[in-house]
């Protein structure tokens, strides 16, 4: 390798070996290895460490790091690496640290700055990141990575969208060919068609990004322009997403694109999260009906309930492994009677990709039924016995998904406004948020006409989230897992949410893959939504 030291070669193939397909244990060995053969050279310990973190092993790449500080001394580039490996181990107090002391050794360097605002912002210290950016733009006003670490706090922690919206503008004008920045401003249109022209320049600069492709393809959604997106969205299953976003099928069974299933074997693939497998299991009957034979690989706590409601195909659970750093997918029930002398299975497609194939347009999409989920009887027995009979209203509410990063909060509930809707209204209100934080819980434990089901772990187990809902006149909340599983109930969903959701399809209309009865309300502040839901 030209200009590198005989150490720093021999380490980074260890590096390279590594990342080249070892096993979990393997992995680690040889990136140990690879840094104790090479502690002076930074270009090892930026390959060590970022392997480290893209496998999990934060706290060994941590130790690393305080170890590169005793070899290689306290020099500005050294402080760089350990601040950004730091953000990427979402370490705020180590980044912010390490950046300080970067700032420190060279004020002039306005990376440092950004860095510092992104270690502030993710330390939960928004307003001392925003003062900094400011104090420190009129004295780099052409730097496109400050503007666009200022509107994006400016959106997200201000919520000041007009203000966010010239900052990105700025960002773009000092750096018109960063992919990253004009996908950002997409993003900031939401679904409006503002954003379309952003979205179609970034891909002509970036057109293998998956990342883009995907936010692209869920506005595409959101605009009810089915075709395109569905094409777009296969992007979604790109292994450089990374181990939580994507998976890669063990199986090499040909792909359906398609095909006439008559006389033909399919295996659907879980894929994404358990209210995405449960939202596109609306076409499962389709495959069924079309096949003579149908596995659907899925989340082992679907495994019993899609074996009741679909007894002509067969469920089977899905295991992952992670290879490097990315996420291998298995069904080995399956998988493992692939053999010589056993027929194989004729196709396999990923459950999000049905609709490509099946749903182009969205009255199309809205023919396939929800209600397919067939709760367990001795569940139902045992929930109705603790529900009690009553001619009283019976609402399931949930608030907010489990992701509370800043970005998603601003289109949720808040407990306090659960809180205030079960004062407005007389009825029963049963809680199937399946976490909630004690401040959460203390707002509404109180409250005379609010139940909690402390027993059941509403997370783990589906099966009583399904026989629940088949309980219920309605169910309340934002487009999260809890309202898919209502949708495969057959429970009418009142689905609350700032801003057209992209499962929405570009209608508000939710019938019927939703069941009858249910609406869609959107809301810019509680005090417009609430007498709208009583």
């Amino acid at each position: 390798m030209a200009g590198l030291s005989n150490s720093e070669a021999a380490s980074l193939r260890l590096v390279r070996q590594a990342r080249g397909g070892a096993s979990a244990g393997e992995v680690k060995t040889l990136l140990n290895r690879a840094w104790e053969h090479c502690k002076s050279s930074r270009k090892v310990l930026t390959a060590v460490t970022g392997s480290l973190v893209d496998i999990g092993e934060d706290d060994a790449a941590y130790a690393i790091l305080q170890d590169a500080i005793v070899h290689q001394g306290e020099p500005e580039a050294l402080y760089q690496i350990i601040g950004e490996l730091a953000l990427r181990m979402q370490i705020a107090s180590v980044a912010e640290k390490a950046f300080s002391r970067a700032f420190d050794f060279n004020p002039g360097e306005p990376s440092h700055i950004v860095n510092l605002a992104e270690s502030l912002k993710l330390g939960d210290k928004p307003d001392a990141a925003i003062n900094l950016l400011q104090s420190s733009l009129p004295h780099f006003p052409n730097h496109a990575g400050m503007w666009n670490s200022l509107a994006q706090l400016t959106l997200h922690h201000l919520a000041d969208r007009e203000n966010a919206l010239i900052f990105q503008q700025e960002a773009i004008k000092h750096a018109p060919k960063s992919a990253a920045f004009l996908h950002n401003m997409a993003l900031m249109h939401f679904a409006q068609p503002a954003a379309q022209p952003y979205y179609e320049k970034a891909l002509k600069l970036a057109p293998k990004n998956a990342q883009i492709h995907v936010s692209y393809a869920l506005y595409l959604m959101g605009r009810g322009d089915l075709e395109d997106a569905w094409r777009h969205y296969e992007y979604r299953l790109d292994p450089e997403l990374g181990y939580t976003k994507a998976a890669s099928y063990t199986h090499d069974l040909p792909a359906w694109r398609g095909n006439n299933l008559a006389g033909k074997s399919i295996l659907l693939c879980a894929e994404q999260g358990i209210g995405d497998e449960v939202m596109f299991g609306v076409f499962i009957q389709k495959i069924i009906d079309e096949a003579e034979k149908v596995y659907i690989g899925c989340d082992p706590r679907l495994v019993p309930l899609y074996n009741r409601s679909f007894p002509a195909a067969t469920a089977v659970a899905f295991e992952d492994s992670r290879n490097y750093r990315y996420r291998r997918r298995s069904f080995p029930d399956v998988e493992k009677a692939f053999t010589a002398s056993a027929p194989r299975i004729d196709y396999a497609a990923p459950l999000a990709s049905l609709p490509r194939y099946l749903a182009n347009d969205i009255a199309t999409y809205r023919g396939y039924k929800g209600g397919f989920a067939k709760a367990d009887p001795a569940r139902l027995k045992e929930f109705a016995r603790h529900i009690g009979a009553g001619e009283r209203l019976k609402i399931a509410i949930s608030w907010r998904s489990g992701n509370l990063s800043q970005e998603r909060q601003r289109y949720y509930l808040d407990a306090s406004a659960v809180a205030n809707l079960a004062r407005m209204v007389d009825a029963d209100f049963y809680i199937l948020q399946y976490s909630y934080t004690e401040e959460e819980a203390a707002a509404l434990k109180d409250i005379a006409n609010i139940h909690f089901f402390d027993d059941v772990d509403l997370k783990k187990d589906i099966e009583a989230n399904i026989a629940l809902l088949q309980l219920m006149d309605v169910s309340v909340g934002p487009p999260t897992a809890t309202q898919m599983f209502a949708m495969a109930a057959g429970c009418p969903v009142a689905l609350v949410n700032k801003g057209l959701p992209w499962t929405m399809f570009g209608s508000t209309q939710m019938e019927a893959t939703f069941a009858p009865g249910s609406h869609y309300f959107d809301f810019t502040d509680e005090a417009e939504l609430l007498p709208k839901l009583a």
